[in-house]
């Protein structure tokens, strides 16, 4: 139809009539354009948010982990500090079952940072990171991904040292009965404290001897290695939340 009128308007001469033509057949391609890029612009935009929210999901969940973690942490490292201060013979003496209690959270238990941040690892394994096209928050994550590989290396250097040091000791010296129990039913070990004593010898005498003052002092060097590394790791999950959220309501804010 406009390739019609604009033939004809060219055979009669009338050349506001073949402008006017160009103009609308100039108008229309670029307003297709447009079209087109704010749609691709919009399912783009949508892409983003969805992997944003799912961040975010991911890093509000790493976050609780984090902090319970880091309390664990804390209470490890003040048990450990108990028994080293128990081993001065001018400080007061611990009860049997503050000193079980002790054993139990400076020594036996060591734990494992339980984060999930799978979307943020599938983001980065499929080259789809650039999906988030804020500079800040990819940033933010990259940070998120080190910090992680730092708490990593970090807990395996502190499972190793715990089963090299801490469970030997532990499996010939200490009466494990005290601070477990075994349930047939449940095929499981609940850890308890404050256990009756299962020997006759009193377990504070332990405190004496150099092996565990020696496996106190690197327990309490390696622990506030991973509670600062766990604090590092919270600091960036932290960030990277502040930054997605900065983002999503920039998005949805868009028109």
């Amino acid at each position: 139809m406009i390739l019609a009128r604009l033939a004809a308007a060219i055979r009669a001469q009338n050349w506001f009539a073949v402008a006017l033509e160009f103009v609308i057949v100039i108008a229309g391609v670029v307003i297709g354009f447009q079209i087109t890029a704010w749609n691709a612009e919009r399912t783009t935009s949508t892409q983003e948010l969805a992997h944003l929210r799912a961040l975010r999901a991911d890093l509000v969940q790493s976050i609780a982990s984090a902090e319970g973690y880091i309390g664990f942490s804390e209470l490890s490292i003040e048990s450990v500090m108990a028994l080293l201060r128990a081993a001065d013979p001018e400080t007061e003496s611990m009860d049997v079952a503050s000193f079980d209690s002790h054993i139990l959270n400076g020594v036996f238990r060591y734990f494992s940072l339980d984060a999930n941040m799978s979307t943020l690892e599938e983001l980065q394994s499929s080259g789809e990171l650039s999906a988030l096209r804020d500079a800040d928050t990819r940033l933010a994550l990259v940070q998120v991904l080190f910090a992680m590989e730092d708490m990593r290396s970090t807990e395996e250097d502190f499972i190793h040292i715990s089963r090299t040091f801490s469970d030997p000791w532990l499996v010939q010296t200490y009466d494990l009965r005290r601070i477990q129990r075994f349930d047939p039913a449940a095929r499981s070990l609940p850890l308890i404290q404050g256990v009756e004593p299962v020997r006759d010898q009193d377990p504070r005498i332990l405190i004496h001897d150099p092996v565990l003052q020696n496996l106190l002092s690197l327990r309490s060097i390696v622990q506030a290695n991973v509670l600062r590394t766990a604090q590092r790791l919270l600091a960036s999950y932290q960030v990277a939340l502040e930054r997605i959220d900065d983002r999503i309501n920039t998005l949805e804010g868009s028109p």
